[in-house]
């Protein structure tokens, strides 16, 4: 397993195989399905037979997944070659009975009932083979083990493989947000000469309104902060740079991908709150965009 690859948390696989003793054969097919989990929950469908074997799963997906919601199923089949039929004996003989009682009772009204019959009804004929001994019993345990590593390994390749094209897209957003934070920088709505022009226009707006000259010193200071964004602007490039490490180092970085589009929507909020241009809005709305499609895939990232 290569240090530097993300796994997407939807994956699923099948394993077939069988096993067979001097009285039996054994085939199964193993089906794992797995979805976004915060942890790795695993529920499984066992036969009775071999239920005991629920550890033994978890114990090889822990050595695979991080995280997920896994779905383990099995197709078990059980084909006794020396097996034998038993007869109910007791059962028989108690149908027999009631079909004659019934017979007598309605005379012609009902059919006659043949012995076919009778052993068609269920429980009067059972199937009976001999039970698997201690050391077929653990060589079977093996081998569904041994088939089902199979599975979660061929389960781990194809969310490695969909982790792969994730982190294409990533990169394409992260882009994205890099180009709308820059354009967003070199706005002519930041410059030096055109933020002057509308703190003068401002300020002009406030003294026709006849404030005080402390109330204007309060104003002022509120145009000058919100004109200011450059912090977020750094710290938008600084959460781009971190992203593309965090894919870049790959392995368990779904959680952290989560928390830094917190971080990313945190500024990118600040920025369209503190926007004094309409073009700077309007690339501040679409930069947001971008940052849910970013969430949305790393909600899926392992």
């Amino acid at each position: 397993m290569v240090a530097n690859k993300i796994s997407s948390m939807t994956g699923f696989s099948r394993s077939k195989a069988s096993f067979e003793t001097k009285d039996c054969l054994f085939s199964w097919e193993w089906e794992i399905k797995t979805v976004n989990g915060k942890g790795l929950d695993v529920r499984s469908k066992l036969p009775n037979n071999i239920d005991n074997l629920s550890l033994e799963l978890k114990k090889i997906l822990e050595k695979y997944l991080k995280r997920s919601s896994v779905s383990i199923f099995i197709n078990f089949d059980k084909d006794s070659q020396n097996s034998q039929v038993k007869v109910n004996d007791a059962l028989l003989e108690s149908l027999t009975k009631k079909a004659i009682e019934w017979k007598n009772k309605y005379k012609g009204d009902v059919e006659k009932v043949s012995i076919g019959d009778l052993f068609n009804v269920r429980g009067v004929l059972e199937l009976e083979s001999s039970e698997l001994d201690e050391k077929d019993e653990k060589k079977l345990g093996k081998e569904l083990l041994k088939s089902f590593e199979i599975a979660v390994k061929s389960l781990k390749e194809s969310r490695v493989s969909e982790g792969t094209k994730m982190r294409d897209v990533l990169e394409e957003h992260l882009s994205k947000i890099e180009k709308l934070v820059t354009q967003v920088k070199v706005s002519p709505a930041l410059k030096q000469e055109e933020l002057k022009k509308r703190m003068r226009e401002q300020v002009s707006q406030i003294l026709e309104g006849g404030l005080s000259e402390e109330r204007l010193y309060q104003e002022v200071s509120i145009l000058a902060v919100k004109a200011d964004i450059n912090e977020e602007i750094d710290r938008l490039l600084a959460h781009v740079k971190t992203a593309r490490e965090l894919l870049k180092t790959g392995g368990v970085v779904g959680r952290k991908l989560d928390f830094l589009c917190q971080e990313f929507n945190r500024e990118a909020n600040t920025l369209c709150s503190k926007s004094i241009d309409m073009e700077i809005t309007k690339m501040g709305m679409e930069l947001k965009a971008v940052i849910d499609a970013v969430r949305e895939q790393s909600l899926n990232i392992e």
